[in-house]
């Protein structure tokens, strides 16, 4: 048989479905609605507001919950706010805002359209004016920090020197250093490097402030860890390749890194790959590299041939190569490199597999973050900002999209320093930039105080005496 029969013959088995069949289909989609894919997060959120939208028609006597969606005129939708503030705790205007966000979104999956502009115009309006009036909503603007290079020095120059803090092994020393330094050199959001789990009452305790906000009937209970590949969206070996190039003149070849994040977020709408290039840097606190290469060696994630960091700086790459790429074991690809610590009967140790949970991540933010004298703990957000910062300085336009992993360019405008980059008095008087200063008032490094107290031991006497019997400490007692 020729390869033409072989081709035809493929053609002929290949069922063609009917007219008839086309005819159907279109049936259906016309009256059916295209679901958006939306993110785990996205379907708690919109799940918890569609619990608080049917709470509501219950309580007006209105059983037929989603045909009063679909009818939904703008006065319901405002009167629908005004029940959520009447029954909860919600004291800021963004807290409001946020609640109507959401029932837009369940208004667009259930209705497949959206709310009339005119509406939704009206409804902003009510909330702005009247609703904020009524209930004396705070409308105050939280300040975004940004941390620049000399912030995240000083944090590093404490977690390596003067840290005192005890951590339940070395490692996860080693990877709170990782996590700091790989956020600032690639921008990226948390959920890329560390696993953010799946879980309605954290997203709306994210969203909403307290998760006491929540009745108790409506959270779920946290999911047990399941190995499964579609779980495993965090950072692992696999994404990572450490690779040599040559160096004929020096001691050894260099030695650097590619970073392939692909967890980032739209990565499951729009698939595109995003790898970060790194290299071995001369101040030991900024070298990522070798931070990669110490938990490699703890995981045993090297093939067989690299036993030791001399087995790594005594290779050189040969002619006619060009690079020469550092292997991982085939079992330690789907391994997270930074990884949850977890109690066993010889004490608390590194999970093997289960991967750092961000409420772990932060918790070690905040503790470092008072340990080193900051009066307000840093946050992840506070790195991405600071590197978004630096490449615009830098790079071109489309370049920091890429990075910042935004579609439209206005996106980075919610990203800036609110303090302006630009010394406008001295633009205006016509004389020389005081740049120096003005980088150092508009980061974190000037709030710093190492003297403030990090420990209860720190307190003075007489505080801790009162401490004792703070009502608050009492009632939790």
């Amino acid at each position: 048989m020729t390869a033409s029969d072989s081709y035809a013959s493929r053609i002929k088995a290949k069922i063609v479905p009917s007219p008839e069949y086309y005819v159907q289909r279109r049936r259906q989609l016309e009256k059916s609605i295209i679901q958006k894919r939306h993110a785990v997060s996205t379907k708690n959120n919109i799940e918890y507001i569609k619990r608080k939208w049917i709470k509501h028609c219950d309580f007006l006597g209105k059983k037929e919950y989603l045909k009063s969606l679909h009818a939904a005129k703008k006065e319901d939708v405002m009167i629908f706010l005004e029940w959520i503030l009447h029954n909860s705790k919600i004291k800021k205007f963004s807290s409001l805002h946020e609640n109507w966000r959401l029932w837009c979104q369940l208004y667009r999956k259930a209705v497949g359209r959206s709310l009339h502009a005119k509406s939704c115009q009206d409804i902003n309006d009510y909330m702005n004016k009247d609703l904020v009036e009524r209930f004396n909503l705070d409308r105050s603007v939280e300040e975004k920090p940004v941390m620049n290079v000399d912030d995240l020095y000083i944090v590093l120059h404490y977690h390596w020197t003067k840290d005192t803090t005890p951590y339940p092994d070395g490692r996860q020393i080693i990877q709170l250093a990782f996590v700091l330094l790989v956020s600032a050199y690639t921008a990226s959001r948390p959920g890329a490097l560390v696993y953010v789990e799946k879980n309605e009452q954290t997203n709306v305790q994210h969203f909403f402030g307290s998760v006491n906000q929540v009745d108790a009937t409506e959270t779920e209970k946290m999911d047990e860890w399941d190995l499964r590949d579609e779980d495993l969206k965090t950072l692992c070996y696999g994404q990572i390749s450490l690779i040599l190039l040559p160096n004929p003149g020096g001691i050894r070849d260099h030695l650097v890194m590619e970073v392939d994040l692909k967890h980032t977020k739209g990565h499951d709408k729009r698939p595109k790959k995003k790898i970060f290039l790194m290299s071995e840097v001369k101040q030991p606190f900024f070298d990522i590299v070798m931070l990669v290469v110490a938990m490699a060696f703890l995981d045993g994630a090297f093939e067989s041939r690299i036993r030791s960091i001399e087995d790594i700086f005594a290779s050189r790459v040969e002619p006619p190569r060009y690079s020469l790429q550092l292997r991982f074991v085939k079992e330690k690809l789907n391994v997270p490199i930074c990884r949850q610590p977890i109690s066993t009967h010889c004490g608390i140790s590194t999970h093997e597999i289960k991967p750092l949970k961000y409420h772990t991540y932060l918790y070690y933010l905040e503790r470092l973050s008072f340990a080193v004298g900051m009066p307000r703990a840093m946050k992840p957000y506070d790195l991405r900002r600071g590197t978004g910062e630096a490449v615009e300085k830098t790079a071109p336009l489309p370049l920091l999209q890429q990075v910042m992993g935004h579609v439209y360019a206005s996106t980075f405008q919610t990203y800036m320093n609110q303090r302006v980059q630009s010394h406008v008095q001295a633009a205006f008087l016509g004389i020389p930039s005081e740049d120096a200063l003005m980088n150092i008032l508009s980061h974190q490094s000037r709030y710093i105080d190492p003297r403030a107290p990090s420990h209860y031991d720190d307190l003075p006497a007489t505080t801790r005496a009162s401490l004792s019997t703070h009502p608050e400490i009492v009632g939790l007692q």
